[in-house]
């Protein structure tokens, strides 16, 4: 099997469990949108301080 077409499969198997058991994790435990942080909840300006999305998604 071409070394391409193993990757695309696996791409397109992870895709799919992120989508499929994501939606069931969000209905099975619910989504609250206004819930707190960590970092805001617990904000002390040492060890919990609220960072930029930018930060958060190049880590």
């Amino acid at each position: 099997m071409n070394g391409l077409v193993i990757i695309l499969i696996g791409i397109v198997a992870l895709g799919a469990g992120y989508l499929f058991y994501g939606r069931w994790l969000a209905k099975k435990w619910g989504i609250d949108v206004n819930a707190k942080t960590p970092a805001y909840q617990f904000e002390d300006g040492e060890d919990y301080v609220p960072s930029s999305k930018f930060t958060v998604f190049s880590h």
